[in-house]
């Protein structure tokens, strides 16, 4: 009976993180560029997928048209960016904001200029 019980609850928890549980924290970056420049919009501690990628589609397209890059769960997620009047950029999820950033940066500076750190954020709290 226990084992039983033991399968339904992993199965449980396996539909909730396929299909966005109410419980776990999400994040979602949206994102649009034109040759010039760069605009987005950044959530984290959302209640569900669905949620967090609207809010950050939401943040975003109020500057131009978007795209959601990642979605990502109980981590914390960086934008790097080339700076005013180019479009280049890089993101990355890590366990910590710095690490995050130090490959947000690095990411974006693959594609040939400096960068900076434009945002980092957890998708939990009390990061």
């Amino acid at each position: 009976m226990f084992k039983q019980f033991v399968a339904v609850a992993v199965l449980a928890s396996a539909a909730g993180l396929q299909f966005g549980s109410t419980g776990l924290a999400a994040g979602a970056l949206a994102i649009g560029t034109e040759p010039d420049r760069i605009w987005y919009g950044l959530n984290a501690n959302s209640g569900s997928v669905r949620i967090a990628r609207r809010e950050a589609m939401d943040a975003c397209t109020q500057h131009g048209p978007c795209r959601i890059e990642p979605v990502f769960w109980n981590k914390c997620m960086a934008l790097a960016w080339q700076g005013s009047g180019h479009s280049g950029y890089g993101w990355a999820t890590r366990d910590s904001p710095r690490q995050a950033a130090r490959a947000a940066l690095r990411a974006c500076e693959n594609r040939g200029r400096p960068c900076q750190v434009e945002s980092a954020r957890c998708d939990t709290t009390g990061r």
